[in-house]
């Protein structure tokens, strides 16, 4: 019977520590579950576990060789995903061209428009799956989005709800 309890004793702590709550911060890796080429799940979960930069920077080599053309940037490094609609120098334009009008980001269309005579001159926009940039230079419309890319839209307006709106839309 002793060995029966040690047995299923020494079980239970094998099983937990083969649990997965021990394999580290994976919540940044879950979107590339079913969505990327196969490993690089693995790899981002062993990226974020690794005990030294030396480790990361291997690991993420590898990732970077795996990945494909339609693969998104290793998960939690900063490399971030543009906006399909607008650059980051449309949004720097805007900002010198003329003084922010209106803007939303509490529900969609979240927008913000730039504006010297009340009349909208430049506007970003995004909704659910697609964005708009409306300028002097061009107009653009693009739909369907990724959703790393339709949240690189919305973090942009962000931005610019910070830097001129004074953090929120009035």
């Amino acid at each position: 019977m002793r060995k029966l309890y040690t047995l299923g004793m020494l079980t239970i702590l094998l099983s937990f520590l083969a649990s997965p709550v021990l394999a580290g911060n994976v919540e940044e890796c879950e979107a590339l579950k079913g969505n990327a080429s196969p490993g690089l799940y693995g790899l981002c979960i062993a990226y974020h576990n690794a005990d030294s930069a030396r480790a990361q920077e291997r690991i993420l080599n590898n990732y970077d060789k795996k990945a494909g053309p339609n693969d998104p940037p290793m998960p939690g490094t900063g490399d971030s995903v543009p906006c399909a609609c607008w650059t980051v120098e449309q949004m720097a334009a805007a900002i010198d061209f003329a003084p922010a009008f209106e803007c939303r980001t509490s529900f969609d269309p979240e927008f913000a428009v730039y504006s010297p005579t009340g009349l909208p001159v430049v506007t970003f926009l995004v909704e659910s799956n697609s964005c708009f940039y409306i300028g002097p230079d061009a107009i653009l419309g693009v739909s369907p989005l990724d959703p790393d890319v339709e949240q690189a839209c919305r973090d942009g307006i962000q931005a610019l709800v910070d830097m001129d709106f004074g953090s929120s839309c009035p």
